[in-house]
């Protein structure tokens, strides 16, 4: 039986790792040694070599005794860091099961050298209950190109093996007492980092081959914590390991621990830099078709200029179509010609507008030498990038086609020309397909997944006002019906969302008429009403000021919203609740791929407080980011876990495919979902439509121009 749970958890952990980080792909580069903790280290010890730029890994790791599942992620080429899921059997001894939640961090203070060594400085399970709690100093040189000896000085459970007096109590005697405070878990440990006593560690990794690692370490963690009162001297303080690299970005290992246990791990790592794809592998653009019939290729004017005047527009709305394209609205003046496109099929605005300009350079007349593309989202247009038409065909077999394009590019606002003829789009679409909606850290099973069918539907009355809704039937799931009862002392806008996943086996998930539109130059504005999201509905309104060349923005957003009924149909009764909620949010864009969002402001339970979010945005799509959200509610009150944070991975699904795609998988990994800074969730909220179309973006991008 425990064989068979175990197995269970193991499995649950596996699916995790599979959505969080698109299963294992094969990468350039085998990853470096990871620990039994998914970190960089020797065998359960930490080591300070950082993983290669951007790489993400989810890790496997269990024992007798214990199972961890970590996804790591190296933020910048000197910070790492990991989320951590783990479950202890016999607790303490107690004969119970204990899931814990933490969060780690390493910071490489200095390269490896000829002479010197690399070092990092560390932090373990800094967020969460505590439990394997350490901080950590450490160096790591290779003695020759295939052995590393490591050596560093541990604090916390990292100091509880053959400890001294820690050496920073010379500097201030509050480092020489650590005093481990209950709480719900969740709370930063700061007032414990580098206090109490210490204690040394270190280890030898030899790479016998490019497959083949074995690794043994001096341990300084005598804690065993399936166990009651288990001295240091119980255990043996040296650990064995040997690692394997399957494929590149597959590494198994074996592990024997404390000479008295067995371990195994898995780690499957990628980078969002390397896709599994060689190459792009979309259909090949048009040829720029050339005025003068230069090279050979074109007839020129006699292609250019043949065309009827009342066929230009539907030959050019026929070629866009094919390229995944629609032409909303076209304008043609004695030498210029103004379109109004929207992209459903390119990933990257940018490749969207070269493909454009190759249609524009065929069906135009001779006489036009200006395009002036504006990009259009939800019936509203974003930018008008304006390229001149001599420019690209001086141009196009230059072999710095692509900078010297984009100097003689205009990127600005979008313009009012009044003569622009719009035209009819599809106003009706429907698609039905399956879904699986998963739910993640329940202590009861890591996983749970609903499976089922999901209906689609939208009507678009005019280009920016329509109708739009999803229903979902239920036809599995994992659950065995029963429904942990919430312990919340909040309104239950979150902690109860069981209910509705039981509930709702056949639900409306959303059901809206939205409203986009634009107020002047840089001010955009949404209106929802309906059904909004499974749990809540009624009005939803944003405004937002985002300039076209700027990289800040800054959005207002207001909702006035009622709990839905479990079922997921048209009540509002089971509750009776009601809150006026929104935020001010503010929105940076740095130039190194990092995003920065604040939102301040109310919260679904009536809380009032701030949400921190930071991205990491890679210009093929990827984004890997963290937010966390602190509000007037105690941590008492909030419950276990303290305040709400979380983990947020999106993958573009044309990263995977190496087809053009705008779809997205996307994953939210919160150690524990409560009812205190809880968010309305909004389809289609503006800053993210909004910003891939504008200078910034664009110019980041504009290397797919002429893919």
């Amino acid at each position: 039986m425990r064989g068979s749970k175990i197995l269970q958890h193991f499995c649950g952990y596996m699916i995790i790792g599979a959505l969080s980080a698109s299963a294992a792909v094969a990468q350039a580069q085998p990853t470096d040694n990871l620990n039994t903790f998914g970190m960089p280290g020797i065998v359960t010890m930490p080591s300070a070599a950082p993983l290669d730029d951007a790489e993400l890994v989810t890790s496997f790791a269990l024992d007798e005794d214990e199972r961890k599942f970590t996804l790591t992620f190296q933020i910048t080429p000197r910070l790492t860091a990991a989320f951590r899921y783990s479950r202890i059997d016999n607790y303490l001894g107690r004969g119970a099961e204990l899931f814990d939640r933490s969060f780690d961090a390493q910071y490489q203070l200095l390269h490896e050298t000829r002479i010197t060594p690399s070092v990092a400085v560390g932090l373990r399970d800094f967020i969460g209950t505590g439990q394997y709690s350490g901080e950590y100093v450490v160096a790591s040189k290779h003695v020759t190109p295939g052995i590393t000896a490591t050596a560093g000085i541990g604090w916390g459970t990292l100091g509880t093996r053959d400890s001294f007096s820690n050496p920073l109590g010379r500097l201030d005697d509050r480092f020489n007492r650590r005093i481990r405070a209950e709480s719900q878990g969740g709370e930063l440990t700061s007032t414990q980092w580098f206090r109490g006593d210490a204690a040394l560690f270190g280890g030898v990794e030899w790479e016998i081959d490019d497959r083949l690692t074995l690794a043994a370490e001096y341990s300084s963690d005598a804690q065993d914590l399936s166990a009651r009162n288990r001295r240091a001297d119980d255990s043996s303080a040296l650990n064995i390991g040997v690692s394997y690299v399957v494929r590149p970005g597959i590494t198994l290992g074996l592990q024997y621990l404390q000479g008295d246990k067995f371990g195994a791990t898995a780690h499957f790592a990628l980078n969002p830099r390397n896709p599994p794809a060689a190459g792009d592998l979309s259909s090949a653009p048009m040829p720029y078709a050339l005025r003068d019939g230069s090279a050979g290729r074109w007839a020129g004017p006699l292609i250019q200029d043949a065309i009827p005047e009342d066929e230009r527009t539907p030959a050019l709305a026929a070629g866009l179509a094919a390229e995944g394209i629609v032409l909303q609205a076209i304008s043609l003046s004695s030498d210029a010609v103004v379109v109004r496109i929207k992209n459903d099929r390119f990933d990257s605005p940018a490749q969207a507008i070269g493909r454009t300009a190759r249609l524009l350079s065929l069906t135009m007349p001779a006489r036009i030498e200006q395009f002036n593309i504006e990009l259009v989202a939800n019936g509203v247009p974003l930018s008008r990038v304006t390229l001149q038409r001599a420019e690209l065909e001086q141009l196009e077999f230059q072999p710095d086609f692509i900078n010297a394009s984009l100097d003689s590019t205009v990127i600005g606002s979008a313009g009012s020309t009044a003569d622009l003829v719009s035209l009819a789009d599809p106003q009706f679409k429907w698609g039905l397909g399956p879904y699986v909606a998963l739910s993640y850290f329940d202590p009861d099973s890591p996983v749970r997944a609903d499976l089922g069918l999901e209906l689609t539907a939208s009507y678009a009355f005019t280009p920016s006002l329509s109708v739009s809704g999803a229903l979902r039937g239920k036809l599995a799931d994992t659950s065995d019906g029963s429904v942990r009862e919430s312990d919340s002392v909040l309104q239950r806008v979150r902690s109860e969302q069981p209910l509705y996943d039981r509930d709702g086996s056949l639900g409306v998930e959303r059901l809206t008429f939205d409203h986009f539109g634009k107020l002047g130059t840089d001010v955009y504005t949404r209106a929802s009403l309906g059904y909004i999201e499974q749990m809540f509905g009624g009005v939803s309104g944003e405004l937002l000021w985002k300039p076209v060349e700027s990289r800040f923005a800054l959005g207002l957003e207001v909702n006035e919203v009622m709990q839905r009924d479990t079922d997921k149909l048209f009540g509002f009764g089971d509750y009776d609740y009601a809150v006026t909620t929104g935020h001010l949010s503010g929105y940076y864009a740095f130039d190194n791929g990092f995003d920065l969002q604040v939102d301040v402001g109310r919260y679904l339970a009536g809380d009032w407080g701030t949400t921190i979010s930071l991205d990491r945005r890679f210009g093929n799509g990827w984004v890997v980011g963290a937010f966390a959200t602190f509000t007037d509610v105690s941590f008492e009150d909030f419950g276990e876990g303290s305040f709400d944070k979380g983990i947020r991975i999106a993958v573009p699904l044309s990263w995977a495919l190496g087809q053009p795609n705008r779809n997205t998988t996307a994953v939210t990994l919160r150690p524990l979902q409560r009812d205190g800074g809880a968010r309305l969730n909004v389809r289609n909220r503006l800053y993210p439509t909004i910003r891939e179309a504008h200078a910034p973006e664009l110019t980041d991008q504009w290397g797919r121009f002429w893919r």
